[in-house]
């Protein structure tokens, strides 16, 4: 089992031991006050606390790693769900009744999420609202408030939104900063988890900055998830590629990998695509956002 490459802190607690089953489960857990990762880690650090997580998320979105994977924290007043679980304290930048956290610590709890889902093959999360799923909270095995009622309101977006991210193909959009792009019409929310209105979407926006998983959209002021953009179409029909393929044909792959090198998978080799962008030697597919070799298509 490995650990997160998004930890930004750590401090290894003593109150763990090692788990005796494989990780199936997330549980997802509130600070109860707007503490630093640092200042959760210390408290976790005291073995009279008898208390402890895998991981913590500041309301600045740094991640602490407390108690590494390969072994069960001591988190969710529940033997059985620990030794399944991932742990996750999340801080409160509001206080009581409501808990509220931050946007940016929303943000990186589905990043985290995501990476800890991709690391421990879990296919997609089931949040069912008992403890019959694989998204729980503390609330499900103990009489507390955690995690909090603004983030328990969370929960389904949070499955949602990691789920999304874990059956997308990686994409490649080959967008950067500056260039124009267009907000797709079945964009689901910004990244903080806030609702896309309707009137935002199918638009074209600039690209202000990109990360590998975001699009800071400038006219908005809005972070998106970089699989609801795709680039601006350009004002003409593009002239006539090799191999007879041009923007609208259908086509089939025939080569074995993306442009970035990743193994296209067997079951994307089979199915039939819209090429939606040319550039030098490559084709955006619209149906999978992918780019690919113009070589490794075949037109239909």
């Amino acid at each position: 089992m490995s650990n997160s490459n998004l930890i930004d802190y750590t401090k290894i607690s003593p109150n763990s031991n090692p788990r005796n089953q494989a990780i199936k489960k997330l549980t997802i857990h509130h600070m109860a006050g707007d503490f630093t990762v640092e200042t959760c880690g210390n408290g976790f650090a005291k073995p009279e606390r008898q208390a402890s997580a895998n991981y913590g998320i500041g309301s600045d979105g740094r991640v602490g790693m407390y108690v590494e994977e390969k072994r069960r924290a001591w988190t969710s007043s529940n033997r059985e769900n620990d030794y399944q679980a991932i742990t996750i304290e999340v801080a409160n930048d509001g206080v009581a009744p409501q808990w509220h956290v931050s946007d940016k610590a929303l943000s990186k709890l589905i990043e985290l999420c995501v990476d800890v889902c991709k690391r421990n093959g879990i296919k997609a999360l089931n949040y069912t609202g008992d403890k019959s799923g694989n998204l729980t909270r503390h609330n499900m095995f103990a009489a507390t408030d955690c995690p909090g009622p603004y983030l328990q309101s969370k929960f389904p977006w949070i499955a949602e939104e990691v789920n999304k991210r874990i059956s997308a193909p990686d994409p490649v959009s080959g967008i950067k900063a500056g260039d124009k792009v267009l907000l797709k019409a079945d964009a689901g929310t910004y990244t903080n988890g806030v609702k896309i209105p309707k009137s935002v979407k199918g638009k074209a926006y600039t690209a202000q900055q990109v990360k590998p998983d975001r699009v800071l959209l400038k006219e908005i002021v809005s972070w998106v998830w970089i699989g609801d953009v795709e680039p601006a179409a350009p004002a003409s029909t593009q002239a006539v590629k090799p191999a007879g393929i041009r923007v609208g044909s259908q086509v089939k792959i025939a080569g074995t990998k993306y442009t970035n090198g990743v193994k296209i998978p067997g079951s994307v080799k089979k199915g039939t695509y819209t090429v939606q962008q040319l550039k030098s030697g490559r084709a955006l597919l619209k149906e999978n956002y992918s780019w690919v070799a113009l070589k490794d298509l075949q037109a239909i």
